[in-house]
């Protein structure tokens, strides 16, 4: 057992096998004011798959974690997301698509971005704001940091012959397909924060190849430099 802290909260984790402290060992804290409680009973972690059985507990306890911080004004979210110079922009799409290749041509283009996440931020309001939160989960390239920012822009990729940005009118049913929607009652609560998330965030669609130059069109439609 130990105290993790994630998206600003401190949180109780009770684990099984010694993998998940060391996942866990950059959000580790010396906080002993836990916000909540996670563990896994041994059939929530094999309901996971196959596999090592600490990397499936991992999955279990984040499952917990992501039902318990839609009561905090958060939510789990499958997406990159990188810090540009201090704002946060969000790659989603749908697997294989390409959004991590997209991330690194971004890396490769612009030295004022770093990856916060590269798989599952937690997205967390916080006075009013938005940020996204780096975690343990970060994809199987592992790009991630223990840091925030605030995101201000979605961008749902497409992969296309020609590079393209365009204003995106089915936002949310988008988003919808890559938010984890809780189980339990809690979801009430999330959908509440998604109407604010909504009216906060600019969305954006994608279109583009793989070609380094994908990048700097995004860029420059997002941006508008």
């Amino acid at each position: 057992m130990f105290m993790a802290e994630l998206a600003g909260l401190c949180i109780e984790v009770d684990n099984k096998y010694p993998y998940v402290q060391e996942l866990y060992s950059a959000y580790i804290t010396e906080r002993r004011d836990p916000s909540f409680r996670v563990s896994a009973t041994d059939a929530q972690i094999a309901s996971e798959g196959e596999g090592d059985m600490g990397y499936l507990e991992s999955l279990a306890l984040y499952r917990q974690i992501a039902e318990n911080i839609t009561s905090y004004g958060g939510f789990l979210m499958h997406g990159s997301v990188l810090d540009v110079n201090g704002t946060g922009i969000a790659f989603l799409a749908k697997s294989g698509v390409g959004k991590s290749t997209h991330t690194l041509l971004w890396l490769e283009s612009f030295p004022d971005c770093r990856v916060i996440n590269g798989d599952k931020p937690l997205i967390r309001r916080m006075d009013g704001r938005f940020y996204a939160y780096g975690t343990p989960h970060n994809g199987k390239e592992n790009m991630g940091v223990n840091d925030r920012t605030e995101i201000k822009h979605i961008c749902f990729i497409e992969r296309a012959a020609a590079n393209s940005v365009a204003d995106c009118p089915d936002a949310f049913e988008r988003l919808m397909r890559q938010i984890y929607i809780p189980k339990s009652p809690a979801a009430l609560e999330l959908f509440d924060t998604l109407d604010a998330f909504m009216e906060q965030t600019e969305f954006h669609i994608i279109r583009c190849n793989m070609d380094i130059s994908a990048a700097h069109t995004a860029r420059a439609g997002v941006f508008g430099k």
